[in-house]
């Protein structure tokens, strides 16, 4: 059975990274083209392999605040441990956020900045961080929930999901047919997960982003944890992105068969071909200089 080898890379050209706070709809990065228009017909994003992602970090939860509250080793220790902050929520502070980025995405929408879909982790923050930002009650943009997305997970009760039925109830613009489950089954009390794992998270996610969704431009609503570990996978500028962050980024998808990798590198019985024409190649060298020998060093000499 012959396998394909899935690569991704990033087209960092079309955005610049700026270390300094920028103000605009993107904390971090500048537009290089001079328009959305001009961005969207250059040839490489004309490429059926290539899209333009928009990863979104939640507003600020409760969780957020009372790690801020407690210091990170203390809630790590125990706060966290506590079903009070279980699928956690926006606070005031992050809901006030999500509407001022609210309208700093309808401007740059209204500039023409192009958006088909937008997938979002089935967690409370992320989905009200997705309805306040994209102001889903008034626009139609297809919204779907992915799992795959979802911050690490594990240990911490914030970031365990609700029973898929509140959910649905809560947020019934979200199309939820790729969730099949009413519980929660990746979640652990006792394990959280590595960084390894999530980025093995993160390919499976890649994935599922070129294989099942057709559009091109895509909002990706997560947490920090993912989100970073998703720059990480990919090269990309490594940071923890600010609660209500958006980062954009060019992906190219490459697919090689096993079979031309194959092609590509040489067979075995060649390469011992090759061994062997070397061995003889040495043998002869030094035959060579041995006859040399023979014929400039005299006879009484070599006794």
């Amino acid at each position: 059975m012959i396998e394909d080898r899935v690569a991704y890379k990033t087209l960092p050209h079309l955005f610049s990274h700026e270390a300094a706070y920028s103000g605009g709809v993107f904390d971090h990065f500048e537009r290089e083209t001079p328009s959305w228009a001009a961005l969207t017909q250059l040839p490489e994003l004309l490429q059926p392999n290539v899209k333009v992602l928009y990863w979104v970090r939640h507003a600020e939860g409760h969780h957020n605040a009372a790690e801020r509250f407690y210091g990170t080793e203390e809630w790590d220790a125990s706060i966290s441990l506590l079903d009070d902050y279980l699928d956690a929520s926006l606070n005031d502070a992050g809901l006030q956020d999500a509407i001022h980025r609210a309208a700093l995405m309808r401007r740059e929408r209204q500039l023409g900045l192009p958006l088909d879909k937008i997938l979002v982790s089935p967690l409370t923050r992320t989905l009200q961080t997705a309805h306040a930002i994209f102001q889903l009650n008034t626009t139609n943009i297809p919204i779907v929930a992915m799992e795959a997305a979802r911050e690490t997970l594990g240990v911490h009760t914030c970031d365990k999901r609700s029973k898929k039925s509140k959910l649905v109830k809560a947020f019934p613009k979200v199309d939820w047919n790729w969730i099949a489950e009413e519980d929660d089954k990746l979640w652990a009390p006792t394990h959280r997960e590595t960084d390894a794992e999530i980025q093995a998270r993160c390919q499976s996610f890649l994935d599922d982003v070129f294989d099942r969704v057709p559009d091109k431009y895509v909002a990706i609503v997560s947490h920090a944890g993912f989100i970073q570990n998703c720059m990480r996978l990919l090269q990309y500028p490594d940071y923890k992105p600010r609660n209500c962050e958006t980062i954009p980024m060019v992906l190219q998808r490459t697919i090689m068969s096993e079979s031309l990798i194959t092609k590509q590198l040489p067979s075995a019985d060649h390469m011992v071909d090759v061994s062997s024409i070397l061995v003889l190649l040495v043998c002869l060298v030094f035959s060579c200089k041995a006859v040399s020998l023979r014929w400039i060093i005299p006879a009484s000499w070599r006794s």
